[in-house]
């Protein structure tokens, strides 16, 4: 029996299967250029269907230290190794500055049923912003969408 949605069709290709979320008040800071190292920025989603699209939204205040170029690059451990989603590369600051940050990857075609944890990597800077005051400083959404 197949299953219908509002719009009539049986076909639940692009559809939302599932989200996860998580947030924080923790800061990390790494100063070594051209260095990628691994944030505090993660989170964890178990795909429902391994040919599903990841797509994982971040955002992120951080504080760029000095007159310098900066990276953020999306990786998955897990259920499957992704060391570069996609790379965030050569952002300009001028000068110190804070700021916040908000970035896109889409992880199509997941190929795993295991769970996965997809952290953000930078390579200078505080990530988030290096004030702890109550706030929050940084979110992660992740959306599972149906092939």
């Amino acid at each position: 029996m197949a299953i219908y949605y509002a719009d009539g069709s049986n076909s639940g290709s692009g559809r939302i299967i599932q989200k996860t979320f998580n947030s924080a008040n923790n800061n990390f800071s790494v100063s070594s250029a051209g260095t990628l190292q691994a944030s505090v920025v993660n989170g964890s989603i178990t795909p429902k269907d391994s040919g599903s699209t990841i797509i994982c939204e971040v955002c992120c205040h951080q504080w760029a230290t000095t007159s310098a170029y900066i990276k953020q690059q999306l990786r998955i451990s897990g259920g499957i190794t992704d060391n570069n989603v996609g790379t965030y590369a050569d952002v300009y600051c001028y000068s110190a500055i804070s700021y916040s940050g908000y970035w896109l990857w889409k992880k199509t075609s997941i190929g795993t049923t295991s769970a996965c944890t997809f952290t953000v990597w930078v390579d200078r800077g505080y990530y988030p912003n290096n004030s702890n005051t109550g706030n929050i400083s940084w979110q992660m959404m992740l959306t599972e969408v149906a092939a």
